[in-house]
């Protein structure tokens, strides 16, 4: 766990949280080109900013981290990708065992249509889409695997 990373919080604290310092990507161990803000805000980019600076991490895939950390399951996967959601889930192997899913997707940088994303997920129902409020350009969406037991 990175303190730098979250200088004013302590994670530490969360027993089952860990940091990857990585980017999600469709392919573990790629290099990406991340954009960060260059208002200092912590926010990044997989798409250009207007000066900001570009910085390249390497990649993890959502079934990368779930094997490295040796999850049979996940409760809540929470995504916001910048762009990437249509093809980093359109890749997830493991998504039959995620129970909820909270996205943001930006369907004018990846050229997906919302639709085309809920159509990834036939196994999920959808409870609550909401515009963001800051862009609306961005939809987050909150899905439930059906039949959970």
């Amino acid at each position: 766990c990175s303190s730098d990373l979250f200088p004013s919080h302590d994670i530490r604290r969360f027993e089952s949280v860990t940091i990857e310092q990585k980017a999600i990507g469709i392919k573990d161990n790629e290099l990406a080109t991340i954009h960060i803000h260059p208002h200092g805000h912590s926010g990044s980019s997989n798409f250009p900013i207007p000066g900001s600076k570009e910085e390249r991490v390497p990649t993890i895939s959502l079934d990368g981290i779930m094997h490295k950390h040796n999850l049979t399951e996940i409760d809540l996967l929470k995504v916001d990708i910048e762009g990437l959601e249509y093809a980093v889930f359109r890749t997830f192997k493991g998504l039959d065992r995620v129970h909820y899913v909270v996205v943001e997707i930006h369907p004018a940088q990846s050229g997906k249509t919302q639709e085309d994303f809920i159509n990834l997920l036939p196994n999920f129902s959808i409870i609550k889409t909401e515009v963001n409020p800051y862009s609306a350009k961005t939809v987050q969406i909150i899905f439930e695997r059906k039949n959970i037991d």
